[in-house]
């Protein structure tokens, strides 16, 4: 005897599947974890997008960086590699202190996380910024990756504040 799940019931499972389970992302039903290939690189593409490419998968996706509430950042740097990303923000005049508040808000998950953070103050001439590095051999790293070359349209870095929107 067969037995039919409907497709809410299906959306339930994927669901809790995507909360309970993100650490390998792999299906439920999937006996291999998704594994990164080694080609993977990131590159800083105009003043506000990054791409990420793996020509052994095929992938080539392009990213804008978004802080909830603040428009205009400008990346300085980006990079990706086997053991780790790094970025470097710009932040618009007047609204570096809204993203030192959200870095601060989130220490915690940050450092569990394998994310740090080095705050620069601007002045009156020069606009405040911020140094990322995520441990990509951390489970955030991993899954940051994971979604990036898998196309995701939307991907969390820091919460809901800092995400990545495919473009």
């Amino acid at each position: 005897m067969k037995n039919i799940i409907s497709e809410s019931e299906k959306n339930r499972i994927l669901n809790l599947h995507k909360k309970h389970f993100i650490l390998n992302e792999q299906s439920p039903f999937s006996s291999t974890p998704f594994e990164i290939p080694s080609d993977t690189t990131g590159t800083k593409i105009g003043s506000d997008s990054i791409r990420v490419q793996s020509n052994e998968m095929g992938v080539n996706n392009k990213y804008k960086v978004k802080i909830k509430g603040i428009s205009g950042l400008k990346i300085l740097s980006f990079s990706l590699n086997p053991d780790k990303i790094k970025m470097k923000i710009e932040i618009p005049y007047g609204k570096g202190v809204f993203v030192k508040n959200i870095l601060k808000g989130q220490k915690d998950e940050l450092k569990n996380a394998g994310v740090t953070y080095n705050y620069i103050g601007g002045g009156i001439t020069s606009k405040d910024k911020v140094d990322f590095t995520i441990n990509a051999t951390r489970s955030k790293g991993k899954v940051i990756i994971t979604r990036v070359l898998k196309g995701n349209k939307d991907i969390e870095v820091i919460g809901s504040n800092v995400r990545l929107v495919k473009v």
